[in-house]
């Protein structure tokens, strides 16, 4: 019987997972509130919501964390949500008195993102240790992410585009765009430059990762895998996003760092092939436009991150739920966007300084180490067989937590989630085989 839970949550998982690549681009359908029943079926909100009440009513103890008191550093890292939550409820009540405003709608679904990411890592954290197999279905799961972006900009047309609720203001063309950038079906490039990213990391670690297996299915699997990685590095070009060329950057730097002197030359003859065919046909059909565009105008992320850094300065406690009424955030100075528009804090540590002040800022530094420490293990051994999943998890983090740092709230991210989910599985699985019994700790 709970074996066939475990099935039903994962496949629920599963589902959801690939349902973020339709997530951010559908909704209502258009600006104007046109309710389309596709368009709300495939948002990755309600499908982590059922997977939620699901598994609430079906195994309420997936939500138990299994730790030891010596591992600190697992327990830091799961204990970090909810201690960002209390964190951000300090931070609302003394500012909503401070400043006398109301919590604003927007900051509250914020809050509930960063909820449901919490239940995620530990309904992830949970199922990997029942069975340490299931990795490789989440793993491939996020490397096929990008594949939708890319069938749809080969073949789905304006008739299918409107049935499944993509915006209308959005102009279609071979891709979908605004201001000649790459948005996808997520209708957002910063998001499917996020996915590319996860999936390059996957995508390089199965590449030079040892097979055993002899034959001409693996090298054929091999030779879709060359030409796979290079449609999502032009996905990549083609969305313009400049921190998603640095997390590249770092991750390959830490998988050279990583392999072996074999392995180091097959990477290094990959990356040679990719580079030479990659500039021939990017500069042919201008792949590379759109990024030398973006890298050759100035970065107006400097201001808005001073503006948020004097904010915290001024109330070193945060702004909690009160943050968009308790501060303009349509008025900072930047000459690429007008006044009037929304600009966010563009970074997960100020927008977590933001939310819960120079502790919350702390904590979230804290765990990002926790997270470095725990991974050590993991890519001590060697890239091969199943623990390759694991590796590519670690390494994909890595590039997520690098885009973050020009992003978001990594806190409310579903990747960020999945990811610490399967990385805090690996270590856990790592120790018990080490014959270790650990005992339960409540949440």
């Amino acid at each position: 019987m709970y074996r066939l839970i475990d099935k039903v949550l994962y496949a629920f998982l599963l589902i959801s997972i690939a349902v973020l690549s339709f997530h951010f681009r559908t909704g209502l359908g258009s600006d104007n509130l046109d309710f389309n029943f596709v368009a709300i079926f495939l948002r990755a909100t309600i499908w982590f919501s059922v997977l939620f009440v699901i598994s609430l009513i079906l195994k309420p103890r997936i939500f138990m964390v299994w730790s030891l008191s010596s591992h600190i550093n697992r327990a830091f890292v799961i204990y970090s949500w909810p201690a960002f939550i209390l964190l951000v409820l300090l931070s609302t009540l003394y500012s909503s008195v401070l400043f006398q405003v109301d919590v604003s709608t927007l900051d509250m679904q914020k809050i509930i993102s960063v909820i449901g990411c919490f239940f995620l890592v530990l309904i992830v954290y949970n199922l990997l240790k029942a069975d340490s197999t299931r990795v490789k279905g989440i793993m491939i799961v996020l490397l096929c992410l990008p594949g939708v972006q890319i069938l749809g900009a080969l073949f789905i047309t304006e008739e299918f585009a409107k049935f499944i609720g993509v915006n209308s203001d959005y102009h279609l063309v071979w891709y979908f765009g605004y201001g000649d950038r790459f948005v996808g079906l997520l209708g957002n490039a910063n998001a499917v430059a996020f996915q590319c990213c996860i999936s390059l990391a996957i995508s390089f670690i199965l590449l030079i990762s040892s097979n055993k297996h002899p034959g001409s299915f693996p090298k054929l699997l091999n030779t879709l895998l060359y030409f796979y990685i290079l449609m999502v590095l032009t996905i990549l070009f083609l969305t313009g996003v400049r921190a998603a060329i640095l997390s590249l950057g770092v991750m390959s730097f830490v998988i050279f760092y990583l392999t072996s002197s074999r392995q180091k030359m097959r990477l290094f003859s990959f990356t040679f092939l990719a580079i030479s065919i990659g500039t021939i046909v990017g500069f042919e059909f201008d792949v590379f436009n759109v990024m030398l565009e973006r890298i050759a105008q100035s970065d107006g992320r400097l201001p808005i991150w001073w503006f948020y850094i004097e904010k915290i300065v001024n109330n070193p406690i945060g702004y909690g739920l009160v943050f968009e009424n308790a501060i303009d955030v349509t008025n900072i100075p930047i000459e690429s966007a007008p006044y009037g528009v929304r600009l966010p804090p563009h970074n997960t540590l100020l927008e977590i300084g933001v939310y819960s002040g120079l502790m919350g800022m702390m904590l979230s530094i804290v765990s990002l180490t926790a997270v470095l420490l725990l991974m050590q293990p993991i890519l001590r051994r060697t890239i091969h067989g199943p623990h390759a999943w694991y590796v590519g998890a670690c390494i994909a983090w890595i590039g997520l937590v690098v885009n973050n740092f020009f992003g978001g709230l990594i806190y409310g991210d579903w990747y960020f989630a999945i990811l610490t989910g399967v990385i805090l599985a690996a270590e856990a699985l790592a120790n018990n085989s080490k014959n270790v019994v650990p005992r339960p700790v409540g949440i």
